[in-house]
C-alpha cells in the first residue's frame, strides 16, 4: 500500500483485454477487507486494461444464453425497450413503460443541471436543441471527425445526379454545441457555463459489436459541454457534472462498479486527492490510467463503469477534460483586460440505454427486481383479495392518486397468488394487499 496526503491506495499491474477493449474487475476492490478505505487504484502501464476475473461474480447469476446479456431480455420483458424490426440493427424502440421513464429521467436531468445546478457546482446549465444532420465542409467539424473517428451513417440525396453534400448523422451533440460556443464571445463573468441537451445520436458500430442496449447503432444521451476561464476551473466543472451524474444513476439504482479515470501523469498528480476524496465518499473503487499523451482531444476523463451478466464491461457515463478543441473550433471568451482567450472545455454525458442496461443488470445481480419508485410506471398496484373488496382497493387507489402516487388496482378474476406473481413479473415497486384486515 502506498500513501497519498494520508489516504492509502493500492498499485496493481494491468493485462489487456482479448479484444482491447476497457475491462476492470471491481470485485477485488469493492469487497471485503479493502472496502472501508479510500482506494485509488493505480495502473501503471499504459494504454492497457485490466481483465475482469468474475467467477464470483458470474457464480451468482441465472444461466444464460448465447452471448445476449440479461438486461436485454427484461428490458422486453417490462416493456421498457426493443429491437425496432423496421429499422437498422442496434435501433431500439422504447415501449410504453420505457417512454414514460425516459420521460422522468429527463426531467430529474433539467431539474439537476438547469434549475437546481447551484447545489453541486459552479457551472450554469443552458438548454439547446440542435440538429442531428451535420455537414463535413466545416473546419471544426473537419478536426473533430479526424480527432473523434466513430464509424458513421452518412446522408445521401435522392438524385445520385446532383454532387452531394457530405453531411452525416451526428455522433454526439458536440458539433453543435461547440458550433454555439464559437459564435458566442461571452465575458469571462459569464463563465463558468454550458449547453445542455437531450440527444438523438448515431454511431454505425459493426454487428458484432452489437450487445443489448450497451452498444447500439442509434442512441439517446443526456450531454453537457461547458465552457471554462481556466485549467483549475475546469477541473471544478469536472467534478461538478461527475457529481450530478453520478447522483443520477444513483437515483435509477444504476451505481457503477467502479470509476476508471485516464490522465496524463502531470493531470493525475494535481486531481488526486480530489478523485481520491470523491471515491470514497461515494464508496466506489478508482481505477487509474496514465496516458503518455492527449488521447483524441482529452487530457484526462473519467469513465462510470458497471459490469454486465456477461462479465463485460459497461461504460455508463463520462466525463471529460478538453484542452484542444477551443482552440480548434476558434471559441473564445472576452477576459477581465478585455483580451481574447480560449476557455477549457468540459464533456460530460450518461446514455439512455446505457442507464437502462445499468438499472436492470444491477437489479438483477441483488436480487430485488423492482424499479425504483420515482421512476416506475406503476408505483403502487392494489390486490383486493376478493370482488367484496374491489370498491375499497378504486378508493384506495383514488386517494393515493390525489397525493400524486401513480397507483392501479388489479381486480381480475384471476387467483390472489397469481396476481400477486403477475405484479411482481412487472417490477412494480409496492403491492397492497386489500382485504377486511390486510392493505
Amino acid at each position: 500500500m502506498e500513501k497519498l496526503n494520508n489516504k492509502e491506495y493500492q498499485i496493481v499491474k494491468v493485462q489487456l483485454y482479448s479484444d482491447g477493449s476497457r475491462a476492470i474487475d471491481p470485485l477485488k476492490l469493492s469487497k471485503g477487507k479493502l472496502k472501508d478505505q479510500v482506494m485509488a487504484v493505480i495502473a501503471d502501464d499504459a494504454g492497457k486494461f485490466c481483465k475482469p476475473l468474475q467467477q464470483k461474480y458470474q457464480s451468482k447469476l441465472p444461466k444464460k444464453k448465447g452471448g445476449i446479456p440479461l438486461h436485454a431480455k427484461y428490458a422486453k420483458a417490462l416493456g421498457i425497450a426493443e429491437h425496432e424490426p423496421v429499422s437498422d440493427a442496434g435501433c431500439h424502440r422504447f415501449l410504453p413503460n420505457g417512454a414514460f421513464m425516459v420521460e422522468q429521467i429527463r426531467r430529474r436531468y433539467w431539474e439537476i443541471f438547469i434549475e437546481d445546478w447551484a447545489k453541486y457546482g459552479p457551472c450554469r446549465g443552458l438548454p439547446i436543441i440542435s440538429p442531428v444532420i451535420i455537414e463535413k465542409k466545416d473546419p471544426g467539424v473537419k478536426w473533430l471527425i479526424g480527432n473523434f473517428p466513430e464509424k458513421k451513417y452518412w446522408v445521401v440525396g435522392d438524385d445520385p445526379k446532383k454532387v452531394q453534400k457530405e453531411m452525416f448523422l451526428r455522433i454526439s451533440s458536440d458539433y453543435s454545441a461547440f458550433s454555439l460556443h464559437r459564435d458566442m464571445r461571452p465575458s469571462y463573468k459569464k463563465l463558468p457555463f454550458g449547453f445542455q441537451e437531450f440527444e438523438n445520436d448515431f454511431r454505425y458500430e459493426q454487428s458484432g459489436e452489437l450487445r443489448g442496449l450497451h452498444r447500439v447503432r442509434e442512441f439517446h444521451m443526456q450531454n453537457i459541454h461547458s465552457v471554462c476561464k481556466n485549467h483549475d476551473e475546469a477541473i471544478d466543472v469536472m467534478l461538478q457534472h461527475f457529481n450530478q451524474y453520478y447522483q443520477m444513476l444513483k437515483e435509477c439504482n444504476a451505481k457503477p462498479d467502479v470509476l476508471v479515470m485516464y490522465a496524463l501523469q502531470s493531470e493525475w498528480k494535481g486531481m488526486a486527492p480530489r478523485w481520491i476524496s470523491l471515491a470514497g465518499k461515494f464508496k466506489c473503487p478508482l481505477l487509474v490510467m496514465n496516458i503518455d499523451k492527449v488521447n483524441l482531444y482529452m487530457c484526462a476523463w473519467v469513465d462510470l463503469v458497471l459490469i454486465d451478466s456477461l462479465g463485460r464491461p459497461m461504460e455508463i457515463g463520462s466525463s471529460q477534460l478538453d484542452i484542444s478543441s477551443a482552440q480548434n473550433w476558434g471559441m473564445k471568451y472576452i477576459d477581465q483586460h478585455g483580451k481574447r482567450q480560449h476557455p477549457v472545455i468540459i464533456h460530460a454525458g450518461v446514455g439512455y440505454e446505457r442507464l437502462f442496461a445499468g438499472m436492470l443488470e444491477r437489479a438483477i445481480r441483488g436480487g430485488k427486481c423492482q424499479l425504483p419508485k420515482w421512476l416506475a410506471p406503476i408505483q403502487v398496484m392494489l390486490l383486493p383479495v376478493s370482488k367484496m373488496y374491489e370498491r375499497k382497493a378504486n378508493l384506495m387507489a383514488d386517494a393515493l392518486k390525489d397525493k400524486g402516487i401513480r397507483a392501479e388496482v388489479d381486480a381480475s378474476s384471476a387467483p390472489l397468488g397469481k396476481r400477486v406473481y403477475q405484479a411482481k413479473r412487472q417490477w412494480i415497486p409496492e403491492l397492497q394487499i386489500v382485504g377486511e384486515k390486510e392493505n
